[in-house]
């Protein structure tokens, strides 16, 4: 493995100083750099050649996050509330995350249900579920006519039911 030398605080200029962030939870973490480094990469996916194919900036991150916090909220997902994210990974499954964040809830993340193998995928999803005494589920809207035989007590919807739930987010 490669191994990166650590960074001393005076490296990292937004780490030290005067204007160094200071509080002590991610929340934080995001409002501070949205608000010090609106317009700098937060996040980006790259294609399967390697490169860049989709970003969010620090304050579109927090814009979407926001969002997401209001819809979950709107859904009655309370700060502790556990949400598993069953997502393919990209910015929407990081979105998501951060909107758990924004929410005061715990994002669960875990793969999204593989049609090719849906007995295993789904046996993996109900007991990660059931261990984590999850509050709700999101998965891709393709997905849960797959998930919804699941235990009956699990509220999945798609992250496209978020953004009709919240104005603001998507």
């Amino acid at each position: 493995p490669i191994l990166q030398p650590r960074l001393q605080p005076r490296d990292r200029p937004h780490m030290s100083g005067a204007g160094a962030f200071r509080g002590d939870d991610l929340r934080a973490l995001l409002a501070w750099q949205a608000d010090a480094r609106p317009d700098a990469l937060a996040c980006a996916v790259l294609d399967d050649d390697l490169e860049i194919a989709a970003t969010r900036s620090f304050d579109e991150l927090r814009q979407e996050a926001s969002g997401i916090a209001a819809a979950l909220r709107a859904l009655g997902i309370a700060p502790g509330d556990r949400v598993l994210l069953a997502l393919p990974n990209g910015l929407e499954a990081v979105a998501l995350f951060w909107g758990c964040m924004a929410a005061g809830a715990i994002a669960i993340p875990a793969p999204a249900p593989d049609v090719r193998r849906s007995g295993v995928t789904l046996a993996r999803l109900e007991r990660i579920a059931a261990s984590a005494a999850i509050a709700l589920a999101v998965t891709p809207a393709e997905q849960l006519a797959q998930v919804a035989a699941l235990q009956a007590t699990i509220r999945w919807v798609s992250p496209e039911t978020l953004r009709v739930s919240a104005p603001g987010y998507g």
